[in-house]
């Protein structure tokens, strides 16, 4: 950094400038948003602003004179982060961030020397509260490690679809390491033809609208096409400003592949039996043709053959020895064979893998005439086609010959074969699923009656529960009171160890009435519960602060929370459970003051809600235990109890069809955490 250095001399009171300007330097001191503090070689204060004395609740008099660290830092000597020690040692500016415990925050302290020709006199100091950037940090570093372990496709980008994070799971799906794609156009993932994708995409985002389950296409770093389903969400900054979006990918081609098979198979199914329709239609058509040629080969021999040749049938003549004499170009296509290889020859001997649709060879016999005959031919490639053959007997030139019409029919017989296929698949299914059926409705009668059985039991234990705890409560309070009047009649006629006794059997009985209360409570929250109906969660805890100001007074105790919403629920029992957890948090503390923060994440189907707190932690191998009844962690003489508090929370969160759990280590602090169904409105 470079040296500056200031000749201007000081003022007395440490300020540069002539007198005439000592008013407005003042004024202009005292409104600077930031701490400025001036202190002189020697670490003593000698002018303060108005806004450090406010942070520090005094005046300027009741800070000048005196050493900085004795009043930031609160130590006899300087620390040895202190950048002031560091300016006296080198004469150069300094900037450090650092925690300061009198402003119990985070701060950028910024030094710069003031010089009386070439002497240091001092330096002045430019403190900037930067707590909120830190913890803004902090959560982005959080939510990036949350990001990064997900198994699931996220991506995140600008507002320009310039990519600014990319997690294992993108990885995996696109191809493209982090460090290829961070930086780049998150055009290069869509394809030519979709490049307005991006542009929607990007202009719903800034519009503050959210994209669920948008279906389209990318390419990978291999260039493959795959079927993709998007939810897109804004990126929303402190101050409610969208500064890019969030992608969630999914890789929906096997379910692509899927419905493209089956909508191919019925595509399929309709255009055979299209061309099937078609070639019954051609057929009678053609027949008629024939029928008409027949009657005018007798008249006019080029005319015949003109229709002959044309005809997109296959057509050929054959003599009374079964000899080809003239056959039509469809003919050459349909066999592979050239004329000049079939003039002259029988159809057998050119495909001697002739063979009847029962695959029976023919065995060199004729075929019948004036009929018409499906069989299959070799073509000249090795191919098999399935082909009808209409003949009919004519006379050319006063000889009998046969005139055959020649189709290939291999797709249709295909397609009829498939459908058949098709229709035998649906008829196995049909049955199956007729089984399934049965065997569901076997299964569900089964449950419902399980689940009778269990109602009938648990009605029984809760009332038996009840019952129990009520009738305890009764000969426990005489034995309290019969304990404690004989303390007091005979106190100073027992020893010693007689009064422990009796203290002891009076500590114990009340830790019984208290465990009767819990397990009453306990009973009472299936079968004594409110109905449920909308709730503001704010007001719950408004309510739970006011029912434990005392312990929160005691402790110093500070309560934050975000936003909460409105939800559907039993407004008590809500009491109850955060109650619970808060009274747990300050109980379990540690030397610190009790932090606690509540807070709230919306999902699709229901609010996940947390309550953090600073205390002593739990090791994560008891994270299940604590929320069965009668589980501690810890004794009496260390934290009084009766273990039931937690399985009280977990009753209730069990009534309104939640989850809840923990997350914690030892001298870590804890995180518990419940949901709420959005659905219970509509289950009730």
């Amino acid at each position: 950094m470079e040296e500056k250095n200031v000749n201007t001399p000081l003022n007395p009171d440490g300020c540069i400038g002539s007198t005439a300007n000592l008013t407005m330097w003042e004024q202009t001191f005292d409104v600077l948003p930031d701490l400025v503090i001036i202190i002189d070689e020697n670490h003593i204060i000698t002018n303060i602003n108005r806004n450090f004395t406010q942070h520090l609740n005094g005046k300027p008099e009741d800070f000048i004179g005196k050493t900085c660290y004795s009043l930031v830092h609160s130590t006899d000597e300087p620390p040895d982060f202190c950048p002031h020690s560091l300016l006296i040692k080198d004469h150069r500016e300094h900037t450090k961030k650092f925690f300061i415990d009198s402003l119990n925050g985070f701060y950028k302290v910024s030094v710069s020397p003031i010089f009386e020709g070439d002497e240091l006199k001092g330096a002045v100091h430019i403190v900037h509260n930067i707590t909120d950037v830190k913890k803004l940090e902090e959560s982005h570093n959080r939510l990036a490690t949350i990001v990064e372990s997900s198994e699931n496709t996220i991506i995140g980008k600008d507002l320009d679809g310039t990519i600014t994070d990319w997690n294992k799971g993108a990885e995996k799906m696109y191809g493209y390491s982090a460090k290829e794609a961070v930086g780049r156009s998150i055009s290069m993932l869509v394809p030519e033809h979709l490049e307005d994708d991006v542009w929607w995409i990007m202009n719903e985002i800034k519009e503050g609208r959210s994209i669920k389950n948008y279906e389209t296409v990318r390419i990978t770093k291999d260039q493959t096409i795959i079927p993709v389903s998007l939810s897109i969400s804004p990126i929303i900054d402190p101050s409610g400003t969208t500064v890019g979006a969030a992608t969630i990918a999914m890789d929906i081609a096997e379910r692509k592949k899927i419905e493209r098979h089956r909508r191919e198979l019925l595509e399929r199914q309709k255009k055979l039996t299209k061309k099937l329709q078609t070639a019954n239609e051609k057929l009678k058509n053609q027949h008629m043709e024939l029928f008409n040629i027949n009657l005018t080969l007798r008249e006019a021999k080029n005319k015949f053959f003109n229709a002959f040749h044309k005809n997109p049938a296959a057509m050929i003549i054959t003599d009374n020895e079964d000899r080809l004499v003239e056959l039509n170009e469809s003919y050459v296509k349909l066999t592979g064979y050239s004329r000049e290889e079939l003039i002259g020859t029988t159809p057998e001997k050119l495909s001697p893998v002739m063979y009847l649709r029962n695959d029976n060879p023919l065995d060199g016999q004729d075929l019948e005439k004036n009929t018409e005959t499906e069989y299959g031919i070799t073509t000249k490639s090795g191919e098999k086609r399935i082909i009808l053959t209409l003949s009919e007997s004519i006379e050319l030139k006063s000889k009998p010959h046969t005139i055959s019409f020649i189709y290939d029919i291999t797709e249709r017989k295909i397609s009829e074969e498939h459908k058949e296929i098709l229709l035998k698949k649906e008829q196995d299914l049909s049955e199956k699923l007729q089984h399934s059926n049965q065997e569901l409705l076997d299964i569900q009668e089964k449950l419902t009656k399980t689940i009778k059985k269990l109602e009938i039991s648990n009605s029984e234990l809760q009332q038996f529960a009840y019952v129990a705890s009520h009738d305890l409560k009764e000969p426990l309070r005489m034995v309290t009171s019969f304990l404690q009047l004989l303390k007091q009649r005979y106190e100073y006629e027992l020893d010693s160890d007689a009064n422990e006794f009796i203290d002891f059997a009076v500590d114990g009985a009340k830790r019984m009435h208290n465990l009767i209360e819990d397990l009453l409570a306990y009973s009472r929250i299936m079968t004594k519960g409110k109905e449920f109906d909308v709730m503001d969660m704010e007001e719950v805890l408004e309510h739970v602060i006011i029912n434990l100001k005392v312990s929160i007074d005691e402790t110093h105790a500070e309560i934050t929370y975000d936003p909460l919403p409105k939800i559907w629920a039993d407004e008590s029992q809500m009491i109850q459970l955060l109650q619970n957890l808060i009274e747990n948090s300050i109980k379990y503390r540690n030397q610190e003051v009790p932090r606690i923060h509540v807070s709230v994440k919306e999902e699709e189907e229901e609010w996940i809600f947390s309550v953090r707190d600073n205390g002593i932690g739990i090791a994560s191998k008891h994270a299940q235990k604590i929320f069965m009844i009668f589980k501690r962690l810890h004794t009496n003489q260390e934290y009084d109890g009766t273990g039931i508090g937690l399985a009280i929370i977990k009753r209730i969160i069990d009534r309104h069809s939640g989850r809840v759990w923990v997350e914690s280590e030892l001298g870590q602090g804890s995180t518990f955490f419940f949901t709420i169904s959005k659905k219970l409105q509509n289950s009730i």
